[in-house]
């Protein structure tokens, strides 16, 4: 894969990237679906909206040329990296680290998350970070070995737990994704596009645990082709407050940052499973889930 990715013309690997991601948009509905619903939840409108339907296709396209940008990246030298990434706002990264306890970095399904896991390597800081496990094993294999490059540890999240607090105890950096989308389990309660959801706890919890700043971290990609590494101002735990009104508060402000990027850049959002509980829809989307094909639409 290196020696193709080393030969592979961008534009070749983009136009596949829109074709695979043309085909996959029909190919797994429930991913469309989610899309769809996600994105009227963003748009304050139905699934079945045009500008839906449209935001939803533009993100599986640029997914797609995400993909694809993968294995380029990965054969890029230091100076090539260094002329595609720009990190915006580092003085919220020296404000983190000067409290002395590490930094956890926050990211979601946006933009280019292997731009943002090579920034931080480039300026001299080793990354430890948290990932699911990735599906035929030769790709996490090769996900592993690459980051591994660029001075980035990978972990499966069943086993991050405790390597994370042990190398926050070695004033280190670790990564977590906040979006990881709606689960049976639950997590903080949070509002989010005017919606109340629930967020994973594990940063929050993490940083009352280790005393570490949360630091909401993503890579966009702009309109020169390049991109730009989003550091949102660091989040403090609290402990004066009720552990769950500080769990709670934290992820807030990570969640409103989050709000605020998706925004900004709708269509490099790559949330293709549910962000919020369906059964507890608007009654005014809940028709328009029974015309997506939805099994189990809100009034059941």
């Amino acid at each position: 894969m290196v020696v193709l990715a080393r030969h592979f013309p961008d534009a070749l690997g983009s136009a596949l990237g829109a074709v695979v991601a043309d085909a996959s948009y029909w190919l797994f509905p429930a991913k469309r679906r989610a899309a769809l619903r996600n994105y009227a939840q963003v748009l304050g409108t139905v699934p079945s909206d045009a500008r839906a339907r449209q935001l939803a296709r533009r993100a599986f396209r640029n997914f797609g040329r995400y993909v694809a940008e993968i294995f380029r990246l990965q054969v890029m030298s230091p100076e090539q990296l260094r002329g595609l990434i720009q990190v915006q706002n580092m003085e919220h990264l020296y404000s983190a680290l000067a409290h002395e306890r590490g930094v956890i970095f926050v990211s979601a399904h946006i933009g280019n998350m292997e731009a943002g896991s090579a920034a931080l390597p480039l300026y001299g800081y080793r990354l430890l970070a948290a990932a699911d496990r990735l599906r035929p094993d030769f790709i996490w294999q090769y996900i592993l070995r690459a980051r591994a490059q660029w001075g980035v540890s990978l972990v499966p999240v069943e086993h991050a737990g405790r390597r994370i607090l042990q190398a926050l105890r070695r004033q280190r950096m670790v990564a977590l994704v906040a979006d990881v989308g709606l689960k049976a389990t639950g997590g903080v309660r949070v509002s989010f596009f005017g919606k109340e959801t629930y967020f994973p706890s594990g940063p929050a919890r993490i940083a009352r645990l280790s005393g570490a700043p949360l630091v909401f971290g993503c890579a966009v990609r702009n309109s020169r082709g390049t991109y730009d590494i989003v550091l949102g101002a660091p989040v403090l735990p609290s402990r004066t407050v009720d552990a769950i009104r500080d769990m709670e508060s934290m992820t807030q402000q990570v969640v409103d940052q989050l709000e605020a990027l998706i925004r900004r850049f709708p269509d490099q959002w790559y949330m293709f499973r549910d962000m919020w509980p369906l059964k507890e829809l608007p009654p005014r989307l809940q028709p328009a889930l029974a015309e997506e094909g939805d099994a189990t639409p809100a009034a059941s």
